[in-house]
């Protein structure tokens, strides 16, 4: 059974599913269905989140640009951090 997107997950009452302590086993049904579930939910999520296959050169294009934001970085932090310390003192008046 698989879920499309477009559907709602199946509503858990977790009132059903509590046990007082001394009826804390699981059934071997009970296990069966959660595992069934968080596999239903498992697909849904790769389905939505699948990128398809590797592709070395879009990899190299965004490495390429995380690499240029980190080492700009100290630049941009030393750039805003200076115009709120001028900010600052425009708006005490000194």
């Amino acid at each position: 059974m698989s879920r499309r997107r477009s559907q709602p997950f199946k509503d858990i009452d977790l009132n059903e599913h509590r046990q007082s302590e001394a009826e804390n086993v699981i059934s071997e049904p009970d296990n069966v269905a959660r595992d069934e579930q968080a596999h239903d939910v498992w697909e849904a999520f790769r389905e939505e989140h699948h990128e398809g296959t590797f592709d070395p050169v879009a990899f190299s294009v965004i490495h390429l640009a995380v690499v240029s934001a980190i080492e700009q970085l100290p630049l941009s932090l030393h750039r805003q951090l200076t115009l709120m310390r001028e900010l600052d003192e425009q708006a005490r008046g000194t």
